[in-house]
């Protein structure tokens, strides 16, 4: 008798040791800490998108970036900035976000840089240049269509990825290092989103085509499903598509007050992060919210 509640005893003790191991492999882990950059002009925000707290960037005088991204550690800041009296030209700087020095121009001297975006790793930029054409993406003289490139933040490895007819821009990347991107005809309103799973050489392969308008675009965290915003006469227009089905979800429409959406997923693809007249907004359960101005923290 004395034994078998023994045994009793182990077996409850190891029934709930292995309740104990299933609860620890089966509770939720902690949140990734993850961060965005939203702004524009001189106003730019930090955001933690699980916090929603945010911190602002500081930047060096009279530096006004078009297009600003941190790299995923954020100590570096990597901009675009039209150059003086030259609106339809635009170069490419890295900054090491230290107000006691200047930032930098890397890049060739010439054209329109435009999207810049960091690798996972850090190691390489990516961004659209129009090496020839004046402007932005999809606005170019005659074939002079906007390339993918890449460079180190040191400024060497400059290097062009493609060089097809039609424009390509918006480079983002999924969770195996691939490199995705708009890829526009030009010659028609056909655009795609590309991928290349070897960012520096391999085959593009077409993940959708289709004849809506896309400005911007972004990945999931999951990299199953983008983020895009087509910029109409007056309005922006902010979607989500399925990159396995190509189905397309419309998730908010307004009156725009500058050229750029810039939206952003959260934490997963139910959290759209984006710019509206001067302020962040995020698009969560169908509805969207005013979160803080640009202008809040300002000094």
């Amino acid at each position: 008798m004395y034994r078998t509640a023994l045994v009793g005893i182990a077996v409850a003790l190891g029934c709930g040791l292995c309740v104990l191991r299933f609860a620890e492999a089966h509770a939720p882990s902690p949140l990734q800490k993850r961060e965005i950059t939203i702004g524009e002009g001189r106003d730019w925000l930090l955001i933690d998108v699980n916090t929603r707290q945010f911190q602002r960037v500081d930047l060096p005088n009279k530096v006004r970036p078009l297009d600003l991204i941190l790299s995923h550690d954020t100590k570096r800041v990597v901009f675009t900035q039209s150059m003086p009296g030259q609106p339809n030209q635009a170069r490419l700087f890295v900054w090491d976000r230290d107000r006691r020095s200047p930032a930098r121009q890397i890049g060739e001297d010439r054209g329109y840089y435009a999207d810049p975006a960091f690798s996972n790793d850090d190691v390489w930029i990516y961004f659209a240049h129009n090496t020839l054409g004046l402007g932005t993406p999809l606005n170019h003289t005659n074939h002079a269509y906007a390339q993918m490139y890449r460079i180190h933040p040191d400024g060497t490895g400059f290097q062009q990825l493609t060089d097809e007819k039609g424009c390509h821009f918006a480079p983002t990347f999924n969770a195996a290092h691939a490199l995705v991107y708009v890829h526009a005809a030009c010659v028609n309103p056909e655009r795609s989103i590309e991928v290349r799973e070897s960012a520096s050489g391999s085959t593009p392969k077409r993940l959708i085509t289709t004849l809506k308008t896309i400005d911007e675009l972004r990945l999931a965290p999951d990299g199953k499903s983008a983020i895009l915003s087509a910029t109409g006469n007056d309005t922006i227009c902010i979607d989500r598509v399925n990159l396995e089905t190509g189905q397309f979800t419309k998730l908010v429409e307004f009156r725009r007050s500058s050229m750029r959406a810039r939206p952003t997923f959260g934490h997963d693809e139910s959290e759209v992060f984006y710019l509206r007249d001067h302020a962040v907004w995020v698009f969560h359960n169908n509805k969207s919210s005013k979160l803080y101005s640009l202008n809040e923290g300002k000094s």
